[in-house]
């Protein structure tokens, strides 16, 4: 509640993430218990939220586990979630940024399997989310490759929730080109620099000036990190 009405007080939507939740209750050694006890827990905040304008959508899992031991289960969590979540009257899209990599391999038959599980569990999202760190890369190949891949499921709405890296190349500008492009929807990580240390690109603990910012769009004081992307981000729309 405290985060919605800050964010509504801004002109701004919330995204929730189950994430911080689930993680707990999978990691704990009783499975059954921690699925009762996220069952509860989601159910319950989704039905207070469940006609709020303030969320836009849910982001019921944040990139799960893909290609492991663990994987067949969490997506059948997902199923169940995504279940919770209708029988609450859950009146936003419902989506989980289950394809979030794109060089996964398949190369094994028992791939291939997990593969086609994750595509089940994906089909059954409102919305299709993927996160995206290197619009820069490849001359911009990633982009059509991830759409290809979820276009193969259905032409449902597509949201990167996750984008924008200065150090490799993949600013605002480069990254917005794209989702302009194809017609997709997006949020940056990122907004201020502050605790969770965001500036500093990986494998990095120190944020140095001379280098580009890794992510967020503004300093601690509300400066922006440049005037120029937040003029990409108001003027953004979709190419016709």
């Amino acid at each position: 509640e405290k985060w919605a009405a800050m964010a509504a007080r801004h002109g701004m939507t919330v995204s929730p993430v189950f994430d911080f939740v689930h993680r707990l209750f999978f990691e704990t050694e009783d499975r059954a218990k921690g699925l009762e006890e996220l069952e509860v827990t989601v159910r319950a905040v989704v039905r207070h939220f469940r006609n709020d304008e303030r969320i836009v959508l849910w982001d019921i899992w944040n990139e799960p586990n893909m290609n492991d031991a663990n994987t067949a289960e969490i997506m059948s969590w997902i199923a169940k979630m995504v279940q919770w979540c209708r029988e609450e009257g859950c009146t936003q899209p419902i989506t989980s940024s289950i394809v979030y990599l794109g060089g996964v391999a398949n190369n094994t038959a028992a791939d291939t399997e997990l593969r086609l599980l994750r595509e089940k569990t994906e089909s059954m999202m409102d919305i299709h989310n993927y996160h995206d760190y290197e619009c820069q890369d490849g001359f911009n190949q990633d982009t059509p490759t991830m759409v290809e891949r979820f276009r193969k499921l259905d032409n449902r709405p597509l949201v990167c929730t996750e984008c924008m890296c200065r150090t490799n190349g993949s600013t605002y500008a480069r990254t917005l080109v794209d989702f302009a492009r194809y017609n997709i929807s997006f949020y940056t990580w990122g907004l201020y620099a502050c605790d969770p240390n965001w500036e500093v690109k990986w494998d990095r603990s120190a944020f140095y000036n001379w280098e580009p910012m890794f992510h967020n769009a503004l300093y601690m004081d509300g400066e922006p990190y440049d005037e120029k992307e937040l003029q990409w981000v108001r003027d953004f729309r979709f190419s016709d």
